[in-house]
């Protein structure tokens, strides 16, 4: 009989006659999953965000992107604490799964948070490019006050130069002067 973990059957997929198992090692049939989840089974939808907690990363990384094709109300809360995981590749992720609600304010504020915390540049600098794109201008300014104290000499020039657009924002001066 073939196994899968629930993630992989999901959305709907035809594994069928496959078990299908859930985080907590319980097996359902395939037929069992689809019926339960097509009546929108909170305990089955909450087995689900327990896979984030996985120690493997990649099955982490596989169920955060599933979350926005399945159109769950309240992934946002169970994918933003993963901005804080061990692992730069699960944080990299969950930047790219929650640029579709970038304009959230819980959103925004958390990766604000993390900007001055991640310590992998790579990872920082994309987390300075979510807010960057940002509408609400408290944030997007992050992105240029953040590359000119950390990029590289061109781009840390062009950030001065974008900072100018940031004129009432309080950060702009002091971020200028810093540098």
């Amino acid at each position: 009989t073939l196994t899968v973990p629930m993630w992989q059957a999901l959305p709907p997929n035809n594994v069928s006659p496959a078990q299908v198992t859930l985080s907590n090692g319980e097996t359902l049939t395939s037929g069992e999953l689809y019926a339960r989840w097509k009546e929108k089974d909170a305990a089955l939808i909450k087995d689900l965000y327990a896979f984030l907690d996985s120690p493997n990363s990649s099955t982490a990384i596989f169920v955060m992107r599933l979350l926005p094709e399945l159109k769950l109300k309240g992934y946002v809360e169970e994918v933003t604490p993963l901005l804080k995981h061990t692992r730069a590749v699960v944080r990299t992720e969950a930047l790219k799964v929650l640029a579709n609600e970038r304009d959230d304010a819980k959103v925004l504020a958390a990766v604000a948070a993390r900007l001055d915390e991640e310590e992998d540049a790579e990872v920082a600098a994309q987390a300075a490019a979510f807010l960057g794109k940002a509408k609400d201008k408290t944030y997007a300014v992050l992105e240029p006050i953040w590359q000119l104290g950390n990029a590289e000499p061109t781009v840390a020039v062009a950030a001065a130069s974008a900072l100018t657009t940031f004129k009432k924002d309080a950060r702009v001066v002091p971020a200028l002067y810093k540098q």
